[in-house]
């Protein structure tokens, strides 16, 4: 049995290139970014890794780079997201192949599901699959909202490796870090906004997209809640929160994409539907935002 999974977890963005194929090079450079931060794991082809824009053979590619780029130095969790119990045993099975520590599984999206179908599906996957597994809440998503009971009877699954819940349920929380206090089950959340709050009441970790670009402030955050300097983590909060403000002004993906290349580290994340910002007051106005809450990029010939 593995540890349990604590601290944060980057939901890691896939640089791609204008074929909207994975951008090697840039996938390394974020990875680098993430790791030198002393992020604590990072999850691979999540919400913010646009798994749902990437064709197949592109979501297992970027899981490959990453974890070789990781080189077992922090976990890896791969995300797992599909429609229908065997399309997602089959896309489970074939990032397992590729070795991550952990799975995070999303329920299936689209059509309705009752809570036993819910326990039913997991418990389904659970049983096909060797890696221990996150069971991923993800309601704004998927339409569908894992209740208190059903994690729980979940957790009791041997591949159950932990929860990430992504609604903003403070009274939910508080009754799983109760329920799975002592266990090697993980209670992680899914927002920036409440970092700082849910950490201390003893949840294990954070996992959330904005953190890609700021791994620095979120790594202190979850130093300062550990050390019991609650006043430092609840301004650090607010630079999150005060971050968090670029992807009101651009878009989740445009503003996304202009932040990276602020940072250095890639051109595009962009996927179609979707467009990168082609407003250039728009983009000041993101940057402006970057420049006055981040370190300036320091040069990097490496890169």
């Amino acid at each position: 049995m593995k540890d349990k999974l604590k601290g944060v977890i980057v939901p890691i963005g896939t640089p791609v290139d204008e074929e909207e194929r994975v951008d090697e090079k840039g996938l390394r450079r974020l990875v680098r970014h993430l790791t030198d931060a002393g992020v604590h794991a990072i999850l691979a082809n999540g919400s913010m890794g646009g798994f749902a824009h990437l064709e197949d053979r592109e979501q297992l590619r970027g899981v490959e780079i990453i974890v070789d780029e990781v080189q077992g130095r922090i976990p890896v969790v791969a995300n797992v997201g599909e429609n229908g119990t065997r399309r997602v045993q089959r896309m489970a099975r074939e990032f397992e192949r590729l070795a991550p520590d952990y799975l995070a599984i999303l329920p299936p999206f689209y059509f309705m599901m009752t809570q036993r179908e819910l326990r039913d599906f997991y418990r389904d996957v659970l049983d096909s699959v060797q890696t221990p597994s996150f069971v991923y809440n993800n309601p704004a998503a998927t339409k569908l909202d894992l209740e208190f009971e059903t994690i729980c009877e979940l957790g009791r699954h041997p591949n159950a490796a932990g929860v990430k819940d992504s609604k903003q349920d403070f009274e939910k929380w508080m009754r799983m870090v109760r329920h799975f206090r002592g266990t090697s089950f993980s209670v992680c959340i899914g927002t920036e906004f409440l970092a700082a709050p849910a950490l201390a009441m003893g949840c294990d970790g954070v996992i959330a997209g904005l953190h890609n670009i700021c791994p620095e402030i979120a790594v202190q955050l979850y130093r300062s809640v550990c050390e019991g300097d609650l006043i430092r983590a609840d301004q650090l909060q607010q630079k999150l929160i005060d971050l968090f403000s670029i992807f009101r002004v651009g878009g989740i993906w445009g503003a996304f994409e202009v932040a990276l290349r602020y940072l250095g580290i890639c051109d595009k994340v962009t996927i179609k539907p979707f467009d990168s910002v082609s407003d250039a007051a728009i983009e000041e106005e993101i940057l402006q935002i970057l420049r006055s809450n981040l370190p300036r990029p320091a040069d990097d010939d490496a890169r």
